[in-house]
């Protein structure tokens, strides 16, 4: 999965760092600001991939490009997986020493930690989305506040705007957590 070092070309800070690898290492040191969870697209694809890893039969990598998307290659930051002896055995005897990013983090845990939970926002009744009202894991929520969970994915609610403005906010999207942290 990417993790952006630089604001997109269709934001308003386009090429700007975000600094969200710096923000997801602060999470595991007890240092703000702290990037605790990624917000994406389709929920059941990201559902399956989460259950996978959490079961033990999957890792999840993160990783940034080292220049333009897709057209570049990448550097693999956070590994997180089960630890079984299988999930070691790849990750540290494949995987580890074909990367050639030494600063990649290795979270592998007995339980694993990171979750995903499902985030909708609620139509009004014309059928508009609302930021203020919104479901996650089908409770309706209005005391967490939007901004707050903007704060948690990295960003200040302004640039979280800017950054979903073209994302089909009708459809369910996936929280992916980073920790046992929960809404």
């Amino acid at each position: 999965m990417s993790i952006s070092e630089y604001f997109p070309k269709t934001h308003k800070r386009a090429g700007e760092p975000t600094n969200f690898v710096m923000q997801i290492s602060n999470v595991f040191y007890g240092s703000f600001p702290a990037k605790l969870h990624t917000m994406r697209q389709n929920y059941s694809l990201w559902k399956k991939r989460i259950d996978e890893v959490i079961a033990g039969d999957a890792i999840l990598v993160l990783f940034s490009w080292s220049g333009k998307p897709y057209n570049s290659s990448h550097h693999n930051r956070f590994v997180f997986g089960k630890n079984t002896e299988e999930i070691r055995r790849f990750v540290y005897e494949y995987y580890k020493p074909h990367s050639i990013d030494t600063d990649c983090q290795i979270i592998l845990k007995d339980n694993v930690e990171i979750g995903v939970q499902r985030f909708e926002l609620i139509p009004d009744k014309d059928g508009a989305v609302s930021l203020e009202w919104h479901k996650i894991d089908n409770h309706i929520r209005k005391e967490v506040e939007w901004q707050f969970i903007a704060n948690n994915d990295g960003l200040s609610s302004d640039n979280w705007r800017e950054w979903f403005k073209n994302y089909d906010l009708t459809k369910p999207m996936a929280i992916i957590q980073l920790t046992k942290f929960r809404y």
